[in-house]
């Protein structure tokens, strides 16, 4: 089982010059207290998430074009009003939510990380593929393969066909790729995330948790 490092943005054990990633390497007393920990962490989350009374709803929210300058958590890096109101339908609607970066893959909302010009249209087709077979394999460290899963992806067709493509090719997954936003327009997608954060009582105006 692979481990995100508490440190970096790699595998544990895998990032360069990065502390945690080299005493996970070298092995000891450090490294096993910390396999611990992060085993133990995720085994609770597991569990929470099994104990649920429906199948866990994960939100994975795309990462948007306008970026704040400097170094930011994932959840106020994006500034765009498509990305503040999918996330906040994400916060709404799902159990947990995760950020799909461009440059970054999958990552937790709280993530610091440097602002970036990247777009995932950037990528050729082939090279979205490496990048959605990235995101699942990570979501594999975060999910068991054969817990029903409904993820729900608020994002554009560039990054939801190759995610799409991804999970079909994995063996074993219980896991459903949810798209409320299909067939919508920019437009539409505002208006309709909008709509449903209204009738859930979480305008913007209203200083909501959201």
């Amino acid at each position: 089982m692979l481990f995100e490092c508490d440190e970096c943005e790699c595998y544990l054990g895998v990032g360069v010059d990065c502390r945690s990633c080299e005493e996970a390497r070298l092995g000891g007393p450090a490294f096993q207290a910390k396999l611990h920990s992060l085993q133990d962490r995720r085994e609770r989350r597991i569990e929470w998430l099994e104990n649920l009374e429906h199948p866990p709803i994960i939100g994975l929210v795309g990462c948007g074009k306008a970026k704040r300058h400097g170094a930011w958590p994932a959840s106020q890096l994006y500034t765009g009003s498509l990305f503040s109101l999918s996330r906040r339908f994400a916060i709404y609607k799902c159990d947990e939510h995760y950020v799909l970066s461009a440059k970054h893959g999958l990552i937790r909302p709280d993530k610091v990380i440097e602002a970036y010009n990247y777009s995932l249209y950037d990528l050729k087709l082939n090279q979205r593929d490496v990048w959605a077979h990235g995101v699942s394999s990570r979501l594999q460290t975060l999910f068991p393969a054969d817990m029903r899963i409904d993820f729900m992806i608020l994002a554009g067709e560039g990054y939801i066909a190759p995610l799409r493509d991804a999970f079909r090719k994995k063996t074993g997954l219980e896991w459903n790729l949810v798209n409320p936003l299909d067939g919508l327009s920019l437009f539409g997608r505002l208006s309709w995330l909008r709509a449903e954060l209204s009738r859930a009582g979480c305008d913007e105006a209203t200083g909501c948790a959201c």
